[in-house]
């Protein structure tokens, strides 16, 4: 490749830094500044930082996050036991009528 003035151009990555590793120092070859270093990657592929504020902002998000979560599960499970205390509750009187109007026939037999 050349540039305007038909002299030849370094190569770019996509990333927009010189391709092949080559570090640029200064001022680039057509007076453009130098790119910012990219910030170290986790395993995640997440921007990573030893800046203990950013780790202590991160944990407590992630844990009020898993406290939500929780808070929401035992929402669930707290209802579901209401469910389950309604119908046996129905049931009861269901049984106990029941167990009256046999009760009343035997008798009038």
């Amino acid at each position: 490749m050349s540039d305007a003035a038909g002299g030849p151009r370094p190569e770019r990555s996509p990333l927009g830094g010189p391709q092949g590793g080559a570090s640029q120092t200064g001022a680039g070859a057509a007076g453009e500044p130098p790119s910012p270093p990219l910030p170290e990657r986790g395993p995640g592929g997440e921007p990573s930082s030893d800046d203990p504020e950013i780790q202590r902002a991160v944990r407590r998000t992630v844990g009020i996050a898993a406290m939500r979560r929780i808070r929401r599960m035992v929402d669930a499970e707290q209802a579901l036991e209401a469910s389950n205390a309604r119908w046996v509750r129905r049931l009861s009187i269901v049984f106990v009528v029941a167990a009256i109007l046999v009760l009343a026939w035997m008798a009038t037999r």
